[in-house]
């Protein structure tokens, strides 16, 4: 008699606990769904064009990287130090300097103008000194294949130029800039560098002794070593 009272009850509760559910089931549906369902259409589809509009960021965003990775990327590397001998063969004459112009990117340039420049004097690279006023070398007009590159020559230097430079009697500088197109960029891409010439270690006591070795000391330039439009002087070197 007692089991079958506690089974009841048992069975009121389970109802009573269904009809509650019931009724906050009808009641959460009557104030967020009935009736509302243009608002939650307009809801969805906000919803939706929000998620379009992050689909194309992120399209854009890998598009973008992509023609970064596959495009031109024009760069120098150097200085390259050459001795020169005199005729005799046993004397130092001096120094070609040479850098070479590499293309990183996976794809060739359409064009590009490359110059290599030596400053001997009294300036030094910095802030205000404008480099259109320096003495120009010739322009080179080149097509860089991707993962290759070209060397240009910024000249000659001799023994006694870099004597001075050791000593602080002048100043010395290498420069040069690269203004290329390629299949990417609607705008031309400019690359420049600039290394101040710091002295010179020689192996020798003789500096004119084709045998001894001769390490030039340089640290680049505060001004005119950057990539496109970082350089102060884009707009004028580029149209």
């Amino acid at each position: 008699m007692n089991r079958a009272k506690e089974t009841n009850d048992s069975k009121a509760k389970i109802n009573s606990y269904e009809d509650n559910m019931e009724q906050m089931i009808n009641k959460f549906y009557d104030v967020v769904f009935r009736g509302k369902a243009a608002a939650w259409t307009a809801i969805f589809t906000c919803v939706l064009a929000v998620f379009s509009y992050l689909l194309l960021k992120v399209s854009d965003s890998a598009n973008k990287l992509s023609i970064e990775i596959e495009a031109a990327s024009v760069s120098s590397i150097g200085p390259g130090v050459i001795k020169i001998a005199n005729p005799d063969g046993k004397t130092l004459k001096g120094y070609n300097i040479v850098f070479t112009w590499v293309n990183s990117g996976n794809s060739p340039t359409r064009t590009a103008e490359l110059q290599s420049n030596i400053y001997m004097g009294t300036d030094s690279p910095g802030k205000g000194l404008d480099f259109n006023q320096l003495p120009q070398n010739r322009i080179v007009t080149a097509v860089i294949a991707p993962k290759s590159g070209i060397q240009t020559g910024p000249g000659f230097i001799s023994v006694q130029d870099l004597e001075d430079v050791q000593q602080a009697k002048k100043h010395m500088f290498f420069w040069g800039w690269a203004v290329y197109r390629d299949r990417f960029s609607t705008t031309p891409r400019l690359s420049e560098y600039c290394f101040n010439v710091e002295g010179a270690i020689w192996t020798k006591a003789n500096h004119t002794d084709f045998a001894g070795e001769t390490t030039v000391l340089n640290t680049p330039c505060s001004v005119h070593f950057c990539f496109n439009e970082e350089c102060e002087d884009y707009s004028t070197r580029t149209k």
